[in-house]
């Protein structure tokens, strides 16, 4: 099985070059199905302990294995049957007015700033000190949801326009760095990662992927995102608990639980469970708690975005007593075995492809939504339930849609006109 799945990797690849050779939210979800398909593609997987993560690993199962077969079954096909993204009159890029550009930016500062004001007198100068599961309540959720993502929307933005934005940019991109940092060190790794994924994006806008794959940019933010997946966390909880950063990175143990920590390890173990517990999940609740997260606040109106997860952590793995990651394609398991597996690859592939080509044809800074949108997806789809994937693509829309509110106020929407341009980075576009 583990050669089957090997092949069909081969195949979406050979399909992706092919199809859809471009540096774009396409490639980031190829990435992220690949890094997640790792487990099964070296055929182990990390047993579940009761108390914390065990630093070995034993044989991955035929039948969990063959799940990640009908995901990249079903990705690939959705590379296959959707339009192309090579070949054809490429798409004009467009910004708005370079005043708009520039207020965008400055409101991205202000509302950041405000809203770490706001944190800081709430819960003190060092809250990003506290405990991660105690600074949702003492700073608020929804201005900590904003501020994490207004940050990073202005450091893409900042640095996207670096050039005609002069050296005002560097002041305005060490601030938004700096927020970033300390949302890292809050603990949250999951909005740092989709923006190097988005960054990578802006860094090579439609590259070719084989020769992106081959630069060093490429490679030293794959090496920046690596860092931030194996190292922020027990940074983090080192600087919290004022414990050995050596220590908080190999469990106090051994070096393989460095290894076994990789959250791919974790997601795929999730499968397994599903499949020795023989668990199905209800199709409506999906579909039900999926649409609920088309509202502003779901939890307003009873609905929640945790429901598969918590079976997971109630009943397929209640033994642990710390927080599991969710699986995407083990929702899609449990919900109609392999079929519905392959439904969702579409469903995963599909939705990257639109996106890629809505940030071809958008018009001004909604060209940054859609590439962090797809970012989202690509990233984090493959740790989380479906309705988890649309609660969190939720938040940037709200701190996307905060700054655009405020430029439109500070400049009685004024400066509206779009003007055709070339990405500032990326010139050598098809090269």
């Amino acid at each position: 099985m583990v050669l089957a799945l090997w092949s069909m990797v081969a195949v979406t690849t050979f399909i992706l070059v092919a199809r859809h050779n471009r540096v774009s939210v396409v490639a980031i979800g190829y990435i992220g199905l690949l890094a997640y398909s790792v487990p099964a593609l070296i055929g182990f997987t990390r047993p579940v302990s009761a108390k914390g993560l065990v630093p070995y690993l034993e044989p991955a199962s035929s039948e969990a294995i063959l799940v990640m077969v009908a995901a990249w079954l079903g990705f690939g096909l959705a590379l296959l049957l959707m339009p192309s993204s090579v070949g054809g009159r490429r798409p004009p890029c467009y910004q708005l007015h370079p005043m708009r550009v520039i207020w965008f930016i400055r409101c991205a500062l202000i509302i950041s700033l405000a809203c770490y004001a706001w944190m800081a007198n709430r819960a003190g100068l060092e809250w990003y000190a506290m405990e991660r599961a105690d600074i949702y309540d003492a700073v608020g959720g929804l201005i900590s949801i904003v501020w994490r993502w207004v940050s990073g929307i202005g450091l893409l933005a900042s640095i996207y326009f670096d050039r005609p934005w002069g050296r005002g940019a560097r002041i305005y991109q060490a601030i938004f760095a700096l927020m970033v940092a300390l949302n890292a060190i809050a603990g949250d790794r999951t909005v740092p990662v989709i923006l190097a994924m988005a960054f990578a994006i802006v860094l090579l806008w439609e590259w070719p992927i084989t020769k992106a794959a081959l630069h060093w940019k490429a490679w030293a933010i794959g090496l920046a995102t690596l860092a931030i997946i194996f190292f922020m966390k027990p940074f983090y909880l080192a600087y919290k608990r004022d414990l050995p950063f050596g220590r908080m990175l190999t469990g106090g143990s051994d070096p393989m639980a460095m290894v076994a920590s990789w959250e791919a390890f974790g997601t795929h173990e999730n499968i397994e469970g599903l499949i020795r517990s023989s668990t199905t999940y209800p199709w409506w609740n999906t579909v039900r708690d999926t649409l609920a997260q088309l509202l502003i606040q779901p939890s307003a109106f009873g609905f929640d975005s945790t429901g598969f997860n918590t079976v997971l952590q109630t009943q397929i793995f209640s033994q642990a007593l710390y927080g599991l990651a969710g699986t995407f394609w083990g929702q899609a398991w449990a919900i109609g075995g392999i079929p519905v597996v392959i439904v969702f690859g579409l469903i995963y592939g599909g939705a990257l492809v639109a996106l890629h080509h809505a940030s071809l044809k958008s018009k001004g800074m909604w060209f940054f939504f859609w590439i962090i949108l797809g970012s989202v997806i690509g990233v984090y789809a493959h740790r989380n339930a479906l309705e988890n994937v649309l609660a969190q693509a939720r938040q940037p829309f709200v701190g996307f849609v905060t700054i655009q509110v405020l430029v439109w106020v500070l400049l009685f929407g004024r400066f509206h006109t779009s003007i055709p341009a070339v990405p500032i980075v990326g010139r050598d576009y098809g090269k």
